[in-house]
């Protein structure tokens, strides 16, 4: 069975909100970093990774303030959510898969898609 860990704490989570208007305090404002994480509340070294993407992008607009879990995906909600019924019901049917076959599939279903996906 899957575990389902709960957080205990908060450390290391924001809101995007937060974090936007933490990169526009420092970048458009010109305030310290440090004290800009002080005042939201932000960890310094991850307030200065958004600071320089947003420096460096050619289009400052487009920069994106969520988690890079969020923001790599291959697959949207639906599809991910199929391909988990789809694993789910294979195991049901006695034809469980090993972790390396779903990543396989997960590869091989992408690809045929045309889906954007990591070299690696």
């Amino acid at each position: 069975m899957p575990q389902n860990k709960v957080r205990k704490t908060d450390r290391g989570t924001f809101e995007s909100d937060d974090m936007e208007a933490a990169v526009l305090a420092v970048v458009e404002h010109g305030q310290s970093i440090r004290k800009v994480a002080k005042d939201f509340s932000l960890k310094r070294t991850i307030l200065a990774l958004y600071v320089k993407e947003k420096k460096q992008a050619e289009d400052p607009e487009t920069v994106c303030y969520k988690k890079s879990h969020i923001t790599k995906q291959v697959f949207g909600q639906e599809n991910e959510k199929l391909f988990v019924e789809y694993d789910i019901q294979c195991s049901k049917m006695f034809h469980g898969l090993s972790v390396k076959a779903v990543t396989q599939l997960a590869y091989n279903y992408a690809k045929r898609n045309n889906k954007v996906y990591p070299a690696s």
